[in-house]
């Protein structure tokens, strides 16, 4: 943002007891807005109200469904707002753990009605979502494209000599996020070759780091690290062999923009992913990683992976093929940043 001619406030939630913190870079200034739960989360609102208003900003960009009724709000006060779906919550709520299951369909309608009502009202409307276009019809599609100037990669090079296969998952650990698919690929591939598996970031949707705890008593294949800083995480990535990302076809999974896998590859890091057309649309025929349907069995990508990291030249070009293609190809500053900010400008022209 500070590229381009907008001085931007970043009002971010903060699930931690810490004081609020202001961060000022160039004309960008960051608020960390802390909380110790989603129940203050919500209870804040006329608080995050208030200090947006404080603002006075030209534009109020907000993301989430809990940020509609502050969307209402300000449109009521004649405020210029752009409303960011960032996901298709709608979908998403039907596999949140913390959402008692009764409840669940009633507010994946809910929130679908009121995003459809401040589709007509607001002046800016984002999707990032093919299939949401066509509910949504003059939305504005903004993929979540990798950052890559300003992503934070340690240097240390893989070690080629290493004799273990090492994959990694970062991100939320849940069963609908593959979970499962990942545990048994893991013990399949170390019946043929020795496989370590890495899991860093917070369990969540019903799942508790107990559970998780539990599931791997015993199992000296697989390292759960919790949540760590993103350049500590993204070390370790830079030291794995393949990315891992097999979720199940639940909630809006198959329709999303696989961020997941350009951090791998922004890497260097080669992926391995579900087989969803929307994930495999963004590569064309390019082969910088695997896409298998986890409702198969997992034996076969097993035997795959194990020949891929065995045939160090075609898993070295993976590789660098990977590099080039984040670099190049697909990343925010090439593909995504020009729609935000042209959309800034036509709702400023209003």
């Amino acid at each position: 943002m500070s590229e381009f001619p907008y001085t931007s406030f970043f009002l971010v939630g903060q699930a931690s007891s810490s004081p609020e913190n202001e961060v000022l870079l160039d004309r960008v200034k960051k608020l960390e807005l802390k909380y110790k739960s989603r129940f203050q989360r919500f209870l804040l609102q006329p608080y995050i109200l208030y200090r947006i208003l404080r603002f006075n900003a030209d534009i109020y960009h907000l993301h989430n469904p809990d940020t509609i009724f502050i969307a209402m709000v300000l449109k009521l006060l004649r405020k210029k707002v752009i409303y960011d779906t960032h996901e298709d919550f709608s979908r998403k709520v039907l596999v949140r753990g913390w959402v008692p299951q009764a409840l669940r369909r009633p507010l994946s309608f809910l929130v679908s009605s009121l995003e459809l009502f401040l589709h007509n009202v607001c002046d800016g409307f984002i999707v990032t979502q093919k299939s949401q276009e066509k509910k949504f019809c003059s939305s504005t599609l903004i993929d979540n494209a990798p950052l890559v100037a300003t992503q934070k990669v340690a240097s240390r090079a893989l070690d080629d000599n290493s004799k273990i296969i090492k994959l990694i998952f970062i991100g939320g650990i849940s069963e609908d996020r593959g979970l499962g698919n990942m545990l048994k690929l893991t013990e399949k591939m170390n019946r043929r070759h020795p496989t370590k598996l890495t899991l860093i970031g917070p369990v969540i949707n019903g799942l508790s780091v107990s559970d998780l705890q539990r599931e791997l008593v015993g199992n000296r294949a697989v390292s759960y690290l919790g949540v760590l800083e993103q350049e500590r995480a993204f070390d370790i990535l830079k030291q794995s062999h393949l990315g891992l990302i097999l979720f199940n076809d639940v909630a809006d999974y198959a329709d999303i923009c696989p961020n997941k896998i350009f951090e791998y590859l922004s890497c260097g890091v080669p992926f391995v992913a579900s087989d969803f057309d929307v994930w495999k649309s963004y590569f064309d025929d390019r082969e910088l990683g695997v896409f298998f349907d986890v409702n198969k069995e997992l034996d076969s990508l097993a035997q795959s992976l194990i020949e891929l990291f065995t045939n160090r030249d075609k898993y070295n070009a993976f590789k660098q093929d990977s590099l080039d293609f984040v670099r190049n190809t697909y990343n925010w500053h090439s593909s995504e940043e020009h729609k935000l900010f042209a959309l800034y400008q036509r709702v400023m022209e209003k």
